[in-house]
This record gives structure tokens, C-alpha cells and sequence, in this order.
């Protein structure tokens, strides 16, 4: 009586319609999983450079990390997008944020940071022409620790943890 087609477009219905239940009771279930506080540590241990060249100021920080994110992991995480940002506010600009190193963690494993001597990806800069090289001289700075969590379903969120009350030093350092 009903075409293949008709008994086709049935079938996909109905399995389309189960897979989006399945996947927003994923979602709710990782929404009522509780969020604990975890153990995280992040120091400057000092700045190895503070230079200027072509009118960009360049700092190196030496930070030292130890992060267990192990506990985001679940049956529902993908992976982890680690960064470190410096945030910073100059007079033009109230809030700035660099990311400074940043890592995909895919594995529960690899989730667990100790981290003596962070690797210097990038390098915290700074460039104007109205400073003259001096806009990163005695600038205070936070160093923030976030975290994306990217689940194989649901929403990803983000969390972070800041540590604050740094200051650079108000002379520039050349690598030696």
C-alpha cells in the first residue's frame, strides 16, 4: 500500500528522532555531573627576557605549572584544550589577554600537568609606538590556567584559574 519510499523516509524518521533523544539525554546527564574544585598551581618563577626589537616589546616568562585535570575526563570528553594566558591593562585598554602556551590533551593520562619549566611557545608582546619600548616596563600581569572541555556530545564550557599579583621588572633583560 505505502511506497519504498514513504516506508524509507519512516524508518529515517524514527531513527533520526531516537539519536536526538540519545543525544540530549547525554547532554542533560553531563550538565547534573558535578563540577569540584581541582588542584592547581601556577607560579612565575622570574622573567627570562625583556627586550625590544622594531618597536615590539617581548617578555619570556620562566612559569612554573602543576594542574590534575584528570577528573573532567568522563565517557562524554573528547579531549581538553589547555592554554596559559597573561592579562594585563594598559590605559587604552582595560582588559588584554595572550595566550602564552597551549596544548590538546586527548588522553585521561596526559591530563595530570607537572610542568617544572613551561616551553616558551609565545612570547608575551607588546607593540606601540607611543610607549617606545617602554609599555611592558613594571606592567602588572595575571597568569590564568583555562580549560575547554570539548565533549563528543553536549555543549562545551570553558573553566579557568588565575593567579595574580605579578609585576615585570622596570628595566629590559637580554637573553643570554
Amino acid at each position: 500500500m505505502h511506497s519504498f519510499l514513504v516506508r524509507g523516509s519512516v524508518v529515517l524518521t524514527m531513527a533520526f528522532t531516537a539519536l536526538a533523544i540519545l543525544a540530549g539525554t547525554v547532554t542533560f546527564s553531563d550538565l547534573l555531573r558535578p563540577r569540584a574544585s581541582l588542584p592547581i598551581s601556577i607560579k612565575v618563577k622570574g622573567v627570562d627576557s625583556l627586550s625590544v626589537q622594531k618597536g615590539v616589546e617581548r617578555a619570556q616568562l620562566n612559569i612554573e605549572l602543576h594542574a590534575d585535570l584528570r577528573p573532567e575526563f568522563n565517557w562524554n570528553t573528547k579531549q581538553l584544550y589547555v592554554y596559559v594566558t597573561a592579562e594585563y591593562a594598559t590605559a587604552t585598554s582595560p582588559h588584554n589577554e595572550m595566550v602564552i602556551w597551549n596544548r590538546i590533551i586527548q588522553d585521561r593520562e596526559d591530563a595530570k600537568l607537572d610542568i617544572r619549566r613551561l616551553p616558551k611557545m609565545y612570547p608575551f608582546t607588546f607593540a606601540s609606538e607611543m610607549n617606545a619600548g617602554k609599555g611592558l616596563l613594571g606592567l602588572e600581569y595575571n597568569i590564568s590556567l583555562a580549560w575547554n572541555v570539548m565533549p563528543k556530545v553536549g555543549r562545551l564550557y570553558t573553566r579557568k584559574e588565575t593567579a595574580s599579583g605579578f609585576r615585570l621588572p622596570d628595566y629590559h633583560i637580554e637573553k643570554s
